[in-house]
C-alpha cells in the first residue's frame, strides 16, 4: 500500500464509533424496509467526530491516474461526513466515471479540464454502423479490457484497506462503479444518430443492446 495514504487511513480508523454507524446504518435499513414511521427521514450521527490531520483536496484527474488520489478522494467523503455528523451512509467506489463499459468496447475517453474537476466522458465510435456490426460479431469484449483492469485493482485496494482497518472495514462499504444501462452505453457508443437508428435500424440496435 502506498505510504502516502496510512496517516489519512489512521486519522479515520480513530474516528470511526462502533456504536455510531451501527445505529445510523439501522435507521437505513428501517427506513429501507418501510418500517420508519415518522413524519421526514433525516438521520444524524449521535455526535461528530473532527478530524485530527487536514484531509488533501484531490482533483479527479489526479485521481483517474493514482490509485493512492483515488483512495483518499473517496475517503476524503467519508472523512467529511463523520465530522459533520451527517447521516450519510460511509461509502467508496472505483470512481472512474460512465466511460466504464464504452471503453471495454474501445471507446476513447474524454477527460475535462482540471479546473471542472469532474469525471470524465467518452467520445463516440469512429466508423458508424459499419464499426457497430463488427463491435457485434466480435461478441462479449473482456472485462479488464478500457478502463476495466483500472476498475477491479482499485477494488482491490478498497479491499486491503477494509482487511486491514477492522473498523474501516466494518463501516465504509464498497459500492458498484458508474456502469451505467444498456440504452445510455448504446448512446455514448453510437453517438446522438442512435435516436434516428431506433426508427431507421431497429434490428441493429436490438443486435447490439444484447
Amino acid at each position: 500500500m502506498d505510504s502516502r495514504v496510512y496517516p489519512y487511513l489512521d486519522d479515520l480508523e480513530s474516528r470511526i464509533d462502533d456504536d455510531v454507524e451501527m445505529k445510523l446504518f439501522a435507521e437505513w435499513i428501517e427506513y429501507a424496509d418501510g418500517r420508519f414511521t415518522g413524519e421526514v427521514f433525516s438521520p444524524r450521527r449521535a455526535r461528530k467526530a473532527p478530524p485530527t490531520l487536514e484531509w488533501p483536496s484531490i482533483n479527479i484527474n489526479d485521481a483517474q491516474d493514482d490509485f493512492a488520489m483515488m483512495l483518499l478522494h473517496q475517503l476524503s467523503s467519508c472523512s467529511t461526513a463523520l465530522a459533520r455528523g451527517s447521516g450519510a451512509v460511509l461509502a467508496v467506489r472505483c470512481n472512474y466515471g460512465s466511460s466504464i463499459i464504452p471503453s471495454l468496447f474501445g471507446a476513447e475517453p474524454f477527460r475535462m479540464p482540471r479546473e471542472m474537476d469532474t469525471l470524465p466522458t467518452s467520445r463516440p465510435l469512429a466508423g458508424g454502423k459499419g464499426e457497430i456490426r463488427r463491435l457485434i460479431d466480435r461478441g462479449v469484449p473482456s472485462l479488464t479490457g478500457g478502463l476495466g483492469s483500472k476498475v477491479f485493482d482499485m477494488a482491490g485496494v478498497f479491499l486491503e484497506v477494509k482487511a486491514a482497518y477492522p473498523k474501516i472495514g466494518r463501516h465504509v462499504h464498497l459500492y458498484h462503479p458508474d456502469v451505467q444501462g444498456p440504452i445510455d452505453i448504446c448512446e455514448v457508443l453510437w453517438g446522438s444518430s442512435l435516436f434516428i437508428d431506433l426508427i431507421d435500424e431497429p434490428d441493429l440496435v436490438h443486435a447490439f443492446l444484447n
